[in-house]
């Protein structure tokens, strides 16, 4: 029953969910405080309840995850793929598909109509891995939709769509883990945390402010327009 298949998928997308933004968590945690390597991108305190906060929205984040993966198994070709190189051609296309994806949805949500339901990733200035997956239901359904997506247009396995929803956790979590694990080697820090010198929560506020001059600087245009014409 669907129902069944619902649940099981929802309860693999929370173990995902726990396994990396807590298996994350815990291995940076125990690198700064026990072997003293890496530094903290931000070393400013949580927000009072903020784990909390980020693991409701996150739950509700992993349903929507379920909800798709149902879809993905009548989308799917077998468990496992019958190539190994065919899995890893697949893994590539896909991460360069999502990056392209990634990249106009997130642009799409600092516009003026979308940044309503960005604005509750954005309520972690300083992130976490548990941040990963606080998403408003809307952006969680159109960030995650790239799976099925790519599903329809390329064959991929059980196990295939599983990893690519693994790759989407395990990617976001460590850029999203307030850490840098390699602080002297300056060409390693692409590949484990944002390097954006704006913290999580000021780039909403500068996008804010940037539609806000665009407004204005409008208004000042039709006002110059308006007075020309009354000079005439």
């Amino acid at each position: 029953p669907v129902q069944w298949s619902f649940l099981v998928a929802y309860l693999l997308q929370a173990a995902i969910y726990v396994f990396f933004a807590g298996g994350i968590t815990l291995l940076f945690s125990i690198s700064l405080r026990v072997f003293k390597y890496g530094t903290t991108l931000d070393p400013r305190p949580l927000k009072p309840n903020q784990i909390r906060f980020e693991v409701s929205y996150s739950l509700i984040t992993c349903a929507i995850c379920a909800a798709y993966t149902v879809v993905g198994l009548d989308l799917s070709h077998g468990v496992w793929s019958e190539y190994w190189l065919t899995s890893i051609l697949q893994a590539v296309a896909f991460l360069v598909f999502y990056d392209i994806y990634f990249y106009w949805t997130h642009r799409l949500f600092h516009t003026s109509f979308f940044i309503r339901f960005h604005g509750i990733h954005h309520r972690s200035v300083r992130t976490t891995s548990w941040s990963v997956h606080s998403l408003h239901p809307v952006e969680a359904a159109i960030n995650h939709l790239p799976v099925l997506l790519f599903m329809s247009v390329w064959p991929t396995s059980i196990s295939g769509m599983i990893f690519f929803q693994g790759l989407l956790m395990y990617l976001p979590a460590v850029g999203h883990s307030n850490f840098d694990p390699y602080p002297n080697f300056s060409w390693l820090r692409g590949l484990t945390a944002p390097r954006s010198p704006l913290p999580h929560g000021a780039r909403i506020a500068l996008a804010t402010l940037l539609r806000q001059k665009e407004a204005l600087e409008e208004e000042i245009r039709r006002l110059d327009e308006h007075l020309e014409a009354l000079s005439q």
